[in-house]
């Protein structure tokens, strides 16, 4: 089975996200000493509501890697064999660097697996990254292989 996983900057719907099983890496956001998982303790209408009444501009921080590690852990315990992660630009994040150090920690930690795991730097931010993974996830569903999936990713993340 393949998983598609992604950062919570692509900005798919709770929607979207449930249909496809898609497994979000949440940002961390640090507004005023207190630290946010993007979209799981503090939502999009909360923080711009919240914009105008800060003092200092809030702090963001790329998923950690056991954030990623975590959904693939779970997902390999539930049946997926292979992994599309699909990050933010790596020049405005450290998304894709933290996807890329969980992707080595589980090999590491589990030398003889067979398990797949490909990570895209998408060279785009939101609805940019949000629209390849919006069509890996509906190819995946049309029955497109693991490697077919890879190439369409990292062929149209510039188109």
């Amino acid at each position: 089975m393949i998983k598609i996983m992604a950062d919570s900057t692509c900005d798919l719907t709770q929607e979207f996200v449930k249909q496809y099983n898609i497994g979000i890496a949440a940002l961390n956001i640090e507004i005023e000493g207190v630290n946010y998982r993007d979209k799981i303790d503090i939502t999009s209408d909360q923080f711009f509501e919240r914009l105008p009444d800060m003092e200092k501009l809030p702090k963001t921080g790329a998923p950690s890697p056991e954030a990623y590690l975590n959904i693939i852990e779970k997902s390999v315990d539930e049946g997926y064999t292979e992994f599309l992660c699909i990050c933010m630009s790596s020049g405005t994040s450290a998304s894709f660097q933290t996807a890329k150090i969980a992707k080595d920690s589980f090999y590491e930690k589990h030398e003889d697996t067979e398990v797949k795991i490909h990570v895209v730097d998408s060279w785009s931010m939101s609805h940019g990254s949000g629209w390849l993974i919006l069509k890996t996830a509906q190819l995946l569903e049309e029955g497109y292989r693991f490697e077919e999936l890879v190439t369409f990713a990292e062929t149209r993340k510039n188109a």
